[in-house]
């Protein structure tokens, strides 16, 4: 449950900095300012990390849920 709870947070987070380093960049390139293009690069490296803890989460997640589960067998 708290896996697919992170998922969700970043999905909506990933998103709205995507927007954001959108919008800079057309600020950017409309002002002709380079200030904006580093703010967008910031706003980005901000994603990268969001993404990778996401990742990195969910397979060390995954991993300890398949060390826990326990062969099943049928009674036929």
């Amino acid at each position: 449950m708290k896996n697919t709870i992170i998922k969700k947070i970043n999905v909506t987070v990933s998103l709205w900095l995507i927007a954001i380093i959108a919008t800079l960049a057309i600020f950017g390139y409309q002002l002709d300012n380079f200030g904006f293009y580093i703010a967008a690069a910031v706003f980005g490296a901000l994603l990268l990390l969001t993404n990778s803890f996401t990742v990195i989460h969910g397979i060390m997640y995954h991993t300890r849920y398949v060390s826990k589960r326990e062969t099943e067998y049928n009674k036929y």
